[in-house]
Order: C-alpha cells, then structure tokens, then sequence
C-alpha cells in the first residue's frame, strides 16, 4: 500500500527532530493541515456510501437520491391508488432503519385508512396487493413521462 501524504509528513517531521532540526513548525503545521483534509475526506467517503456513524440511516449518496424519486412515484401512485381503491389504502415511502445494520431508505409501507397505522408492504393480500402495484406502475410511468 502506498504511503498517504499524511504519513509522509509525519515520517520527514520526526526525521528531522532525530537529525536536530529545531525549526519543525511549518513540518506540524502541514501535518495538522493534511491531517484535518484527511478526516474531512474520510468523513464525506463514508456519508457517501451510508457508514458514517453520524448519519441517522444507513443510506449511500445514490439510494437518497433515489428515495427522493421513490417520494414523487408515490405521491403520482397515491392518486391512482386512492381512485382504486376508494380512499382506503395510501403508499408512503419509509426510511426505517433495516433490521441488524442493514442499509435502508427505500422502503414502503402502506396505510389501511380502516386502522389508521402504516404497515409493511409484504403484509399485504393478493386482492390489497392488486391496488397497489398497478398503482406503483402508473405512478412511475407518470412521473417518467415527459411534461409537454
């Protein structure tokens, strides 16, 4: 592996301390420069494949913007849906976290207007999951068609 800017910073300031070189300051400030672009690049890298520890779901730069495209293909699904199936059911997307550190963000649920609470898509029946999908197409294909 090659050595990064950093660690050869770090190896000419103590080289030069070993060799009696007293006028290390501009050695450590270099260093302290690289170090902190080094934690600064390393923080963006992992915000951008989803495994910073400071971010609230494990979500990589393309699955969120991807969610934001899910968002505007369910509101487009929501009013076929609600036609469908007579204002009793409602897709939402759901960023929940994935159980055991899984990445998430593109998940959805669905909201049965008789109970009020969103549940998981795979809970669906056949007859619930025929207003759903078709609605999920239309939603799509609304929102990729070209706006005249």
């Amino acid at each position: 592996m090659a050595p990064t800017a950093l660690a050869c910073g770090v190896q000419q300031l103590a080289q030069g301390e070993r060799h009696g070189c007293h006028d290390a300051g501009p050695a450590r400030s270099a260093a302290r420069s690289l170090e902190q672009a080094h934690q600064t690049a390393r923080h963006l890298a992992e915000l951008v494949t989803g495994n910073s520890t400071s971010a609230r779901v494990r979500m990589q730069l393309e699955a969120y913007v991807l969610a934001a495209r899910l968002e505007e293909v369910v509101t487009a699904a929501n009013t076929r849906l609600h036609l469908m199936s007579e204002g009793l059911y409602t897709l939402s997307h759901s960023d929940h976290q994935a159980a055991r550190g899984a990445r998430s963000g593109l998940g959805l649920q669905i909201t049965d207007s008789w109970t009020g609470r969103p549940r998981k898509t795979d809970t669906l029946s056949c007859g619930e999951s025929f207003f759903g999908s078709p609605s999920l197409a239309l939603g799509l294909a609304t929102r990729l068609a070209p706006t005249p």
